[in-house]
């Protein structure tokens, strides 16, 4: 039982700290992309599905960039 509330504890502080950090960062990333890269939404009934796929890419570019970092840090510790 006391894992399980430990675990519960830790998901729900991860959900809290992804919800609140990296705002900057993400406006930053969708500020510096050219008008010029964006589709025409005219008749494309998928358009937003698409501009979530593009934005999730972005996302995670973050994150794996992030991860390398860390990783490199937890690496020169030892």
């Amino acid at each position: 039982m006391n894992r399980i509330l430990r675990a519960i504890t830790l998901v729900a502080c991860c959900v809290l700290l992804f919800g609140c950090g990296g705002a900057q960062e993400e406006d930053t990333a969708v500020k510096s992309e050219p008008a010029a890269a964006k589709e025409p939404t005219g008749n494309n009934p998928f358009a937003k599905e698409q501009q979530l796929i593009r934005d999730a890419k972005k996302l995670q570019g973050l994150l794996n960039e992030d991860a390398e970092e860390k990783k490199k840090a937890h690496q020169n510790i030892d």
